[in-house]
């Protein structure tokens, strides 16, 4: 089993620029070429790809060595190739939408339930104010008595 490190030694090259490589990220034709040349003497390494595919690098004529195969057979592996790789890119899609649309649910039900709480907020304030006022309005609860300091601190009033 072959290693990043192995393949990063082998080609000269860091190991950050062998894993661009690797996981197809943007990197300059010779860097592509140099890791080709090293995972055609040491193997591709095995290990779980964050995007789950098998194949790490993208299989072309001048990178990879492929199996003879006749006109048809190549020209079938190519159209799937095409299909799937228009599947991924549907679903990646699909996904992306699904994620925007749970984002935009979820803020409308964020700010529905804010409309509510303000909403709750001014009706129990108003009840509040209607209450305080029936309190008022009752029979010998007409107000509370009303001393001034001055007043009590006069000894001849």
């Amino acid at each position: 089993m072959a290693y990043v490190l192995d393949l990063a030694t082998h080609s000269g090259l860091p190991v950050e620029t062998v894993l661009r490589v690797l996981l197809r990220k943007p990197t300059n034709e010779t860097a592509r070429r140099k890791v080709a040349a090293a995972v055609e003497a040491f193997g591709l390494p095995e290990y779980p790809r964050p995007d789950d595919h098998i194949e790490v690098l993208p299989v072309e004529a001048a990178l990879l060595p492929e199996p003879a195969v006749n006109g048809h057979g190549q020209d079938l592996a190519l159209e799937l190739r095409s299909l799937f790789q228009d599947v991924v890119v549907r679903l990646d899609r699909e996904r992306r939408e699904r994620i925007d649309d749970l984002e935009l649910s979820t803020d409308l039900i964020t700010e529905t339930w804010r409309n509510v709480d303000r909403r709750l907020g001014r009706l129990e304030k108003m009840i509040e104010r209607l209450d305080r006022n029936e309190f008022l309005k009752q029979p010998g609860r007409g107000g509370a008595e009303i001393h001034r300091l001055d007043e009590l601190r006069r000894p001849g009033t």
